[in-house]
């Protein structure tokens, strides 16, 4: 299965990128704001496989993948609420 990872260079992309290795999948793209240009093989501690990573959603273009997968950090901090005690959390 070829796939892209937008978001491929932080920590979840880069264990997206190990897994999908693992499981014989090949990443043909990977998206992120940081790396840009180093190859996410490398990055994800895989070794080389032939994919900078790019700056823009415009890579994906050429790709012709079968899926994607995209994963963005919270830009807001998980808040607990008074049922959080008991294993539950809310957003605010």
């Amino acid at each position: 299965m070829r796939i892209a990872v937008v978001g491929a260079s932080g920590r979840m992309g880069c264990a997206v990128v190990r897994i999908a290795r693992a499981l014989s999948m090949d990443v043909v793209c990977a998206v992120a704001s940081t790396g840009v240009g180093r190859d996410i093989g490398d990055l994800a501690g895989v070794g080389a496989i032939g994919v900078p990573v790019v700056e823009t959603l415009q890579g994906l273009e050429g790709a012709r993948t079968q899926t994607s997968l995209s994963i963005f950090p919270r830009r807001q901090p998980l808040r607990l609420s008074r049922r959080s005690r008991r294993g539950a959390a809310s957003r605010s």
